[in-house]
């Protein structure tokens, strides 16, 4: 057998190259992405010319729709934020004053812890004073407790404008007794000052009345008219 010559080795390899190409292109063209027909333009062409301002337009609204939510949703915050910053609650009752010589049922009523019952025993009690001089006066009201009256002192008040004098030489028997300063005995030995020894000109004539002791004296000091 002969040796190939140097031109057969090159149209071997020539042959086999071309072998080689052939097998590339049956292998990989299969995997090429084959591209849109002139048909298939053709027709999305005409969608896009159809559907296309229908597409746009539907886009709009929802783009339009979604940020009037989102405007109405911030200015909502913005407002109540705001609200909140504006508003302040207020309670009446911390500014609530009640004059507890003027006031009636209904008035004293409105101060925590006084209901129909304690409110008419302040009504009695003032109309046997003559009215309030202080307020812890109100401690002498059958039923009042310290606590009671500290809760509502601060709400208190009175004017003593009303309060209703006492005529020490003028008052009768019965005036005198039914004073809740001044008990039945106490008003009796008055009488008998004012009929053996004159006028009550002062309170230390008051001193010279055996039965009537310094609290007693400063207890109805502030109701007393010597005139």
């Amino acid at each position: 057998m002969t040796k190939p010559t140097r031109s057969q080795w090159r149209g071997y390899a020539i042959l086999i190259g071309l072998l080689l190409v052939f097998i590339i292109v049956l292998v990989f063209w299969p995997m090429r992405e084959e591209g849109p027909t002139s048909a298939d333009c053709s027709q999305l062409a005409e969608a896009v010319d159809k559907y296309g301002d229908e597409i746009i337009q539907q886009e709009q609204v929802r783009y339009d729709s979604y940020h009037r939510q989102k405007q109405r949703r911030d200015t909502f915050r913005y407002d109540s934020s705001k609200r909140s910053e504006r508003v302040t609650y207020t309670n009446p009752y911390d500014t609530l004053i009640v004059d507890i010589n003027t006031a009636d049922t209904t008035r004293l009523q409105m101060l925590r812890g006084i209901g129909s019952v304690f409110a008419n025993r302040i009504v009695k009690y003032r109309a046997l004073l003559g009215g309030f001089v202080n307020t812890e006066q109100l401690l002498e009201v059958y039923g009042m407790t310290e606590d009671r009256y500290l809760s509502i002192e601060p709400h208190i008040t009175l004017s003593k404008s009303n309060v209703k004098m006492l005529p020490i030489n003028l008052a009768s028997l019965d005036d005198l007794r039914h004073h809740p300063y001044i008990d039945y005995y106490q008003a009796r030995a008055i009488i008998n000052y004012r009929n053996t020894v004159g006028p009550i000109r002062n309170s230390e004539d008051l001193m010279k009345i055996s039965l009537l002791d310094e609290n007693t004296i400063r207890k109805i000091a502030p109701y007393i008219q010597y005139n």
